[in-house]
């Protein structure tokens, strides 16, 4: 927070990993995290540098059931938010949707 508090912007990209900081909360599955930078106008639809994947991607390739009440307060955060566009596709073609779908067929 006093990053934040000092100025620093939440939708910085990391040029290293592609990715930003609601990139790295929705995969450590961090929720309050996510939950603060949501609260600061982190892009809820950032898309990583290397593979386009939202941070709903990476939620969408975590099977639930594994990974249990934190996957679900970051799916809800997310879904929740009126600016979210679940029609992003990744470098492969695919929306979180089909994604989530693919974890759970195959």
């Amino acid at each position: 927070m006093a990053l934040i508090s000092s100025g620093v912007t939440v939708n910085l990209m990391n040029y290293v990993t592609g990715r930003s900081a609601v990139h790295e909360a929705t995969e450590s599955l961090n929720w309050k995290v996510l939950e603060v930078l949501m609260a600061y106008n982190a892009n809820v639809n950032v898309q990583d540098i290397n593979t386009s994947a939202t941070p709903l991607h990476l939620l969408a390739k975590k099977v639930p059931t594994t990974h249990g009440e934190a996957h679900e307060k970051c799916v809800d955060l997310l879904l929740g938010h009126p600016n979210l566009d679940l029609n992003l596709k990744n470098k492969e073609g695919l929306t979180p949707i089909l994604l989530a779908y693919q974890q759970v067929v195959y």
